[in-house]
């Protein structure tokens, strides 16, 4: 989800953020339907506990 990657820029190991992800960064007018509704701003707890690489 865009909205939490740009959450996680500049963060460090160990770091806590709470954001706010505004619909256009998140799942728009569509949602998820029975879980997230359409047009949803949704409040994310971020705890980075590890940055891990996945390049070969």
């Amino acid at each position: 989800m865009a909205g939490v990657e740009h959450a996680l820029m500049g963060m460090k190991v160990g770091g806590y953020r709470k954001v706010r992800v505004s619909p256009h960064l998140a799942y728009r007018d569509k949602g998820i339907p029975g879980l997230i509704p359409p047009d949803a701003v949704l409040i994310c707890e971020i705890w980075l506990r590890d940055i891990v690489s996945v390049l070969p």
